[in-house]
Order: C-alpha cells, then structure tokens, then sequence
C-alpha cells in the first residue's frame, strides 16, 4: 500500500503544478493557449466558412471550452486524490469526503491565486464548478471499482 501510496502522491503533486501553472498564465496568454484549442475545434467542424464566420464561432464557444478545461483537470484530481485516499484503511464514506475537501479546498485556493495574476480573477463559480468536478471524477472511480468487482466475482463463480 505504501508504494501505491507515494505513486498517487506524487501523481497528486504533479496534478497540482498542472494546475497552478494554467491558473499562473495571465489572461492574454491564458487567451492564446484557450484560443489555439478553440480555433482547431472551429476548423475541424466548420469547413468552408469565412475568417469573419469563424471568429464569431471562436468567440461563442471560448466560455465553454474553458469550462470544459475546469472540468477535466478537476475530474482527474478527483480520481487522484480519491485512489490516494484509497489507499489508507479508512471508511469509503470518509474516503470521499476527504478527497473532496481537499479538492474543494485547492479549487478555492487556485482562484484566490488567481487574483494576484494579472488579467485574472477568483471565481466562485469555478471553485463549485471544480469541487463538483472533483466529486464527479469520484464517482468515475466507484463506478469502475464496481464494475471490476462484480466482473472479478462472475470469474470467481465460473472457477
């Protein structure tokens, strides 16, 4: 256990410096490197259409793009921070709660940082939107525990 222990950790770590360093850029750059995602997404749906017609699109879906970048960074903490939890002989209940606040605790923690980046600002809305992210990114975890545990007891029963 100690060594699955310090694998998740260390995934941890480098999960939390992934996210410092988005949540570092300042918001031109963040901009640019939101921007280079969106305008491939933009050219891989909407062939043929004018340089006006895709700036328009770029702009409409910029929002949604940076959610959904919220979204998965924090669904991946979640997983991690879970199977670190996991590791420790601790209820599933408390399993849970512990990898949520902590994830809800960085989310909230990441936004204050933001405010002293130039550009950016702390965000209530994000710090809900990771926590949730963070709990959703759990139950990714107890699903996929669930199914191997009922797969692993049919092969028991046909051994």
């Amino acid at each position: 256990m100690k060594v699955k222990r310090i694998i998740f950790l260390i995934l941890i770590i480098v999960w939390l410096v992934v996210v410092f360093c988005f949540s570092n850029e300042e918001a031109s750059k963040s901009r640019i490197t939101s921007g280079k995602v969106i305008e491939k997404i933009v050219e891989l749906t909407n062939h043929g259409i004018s340089n006006q017609e895709k700036i328009k699109k770029v702009k409409e879906i910029h929002h949604i793009v940076r959610k959904i970048a919220h979204i998965t960074l924090y669904t991946i903490g979640g997983i991690l921070l879970f199977l670190f939890c996991n590791t420790y002989k601790i209820g599933l209940k408390n399993k849970v709660i512990y990898a949520i606040i902590i994830g809800g605790i960085y989310a909230a923690t990441d936004e204050i940082h933001q405010s002293f980046v130039p550009g950016r600002g702390p965000q209530i809305s994000d710090v809900l939107l990771d926590t949730a992210s963070v709990a959703f990114g759990i139950i990714v975890v107890l699903a996929i525990l669930g199914i191997i545990k009922s797969i692993s007891m049919i092969w028991r029963k046909k051994a």
